[in-house]
């Protein structure tokens, strides 16, 4: 299994993405009735939903109490570098403590 401690490069597209944090978060959808969130890896510090649109903010929103979720739209990425975000590719959204803001695509 691969650890914290793991220097290579992993990568998760889509669903795989989800598995790397501290929880996974499945929001209601046409797929899913209702909103599901389980235990992830714990690889890092943060929480992804991934095929993001702000139709689901309101699902976010309460969700994002006590932890940190970066949202991604498709077309967007996220790195990740020592359990934290390093860089986005496009826009992304982070959601914390029932607030929403943009993160351009920038090293952080």
């Amino acid at each position: 299994m691969i650890g914290k401690n793991f220097q290579g490069l992993i990568i998760g597209y889509s669903a795989g993405s989800l598995a790397f944090g501290r929880d996974c978060i499945i929001t209601k959808d046409k797929d899913y009735p209702e909103t599901i969130v389980i235990k992830g890896l714990g690889l890092v510090g943060f929480s992804v939903e991934v095929h993001y649109e702000d139709n689901i903010d309101g699902e976010l929103f309460p969700l994002s109490n006590g932890r940190k979720i970066y949202a991604i739209p498709n077309g967007s990425a996220v790195f990740s570098k020592d359990g934290e975000l390093y860089k986005g590719i496009n826009d992304i959204y982070s959601f914390q403590n029932m607030k929403k803001e943009i993160v351009n695509s920038k090293v952080l």
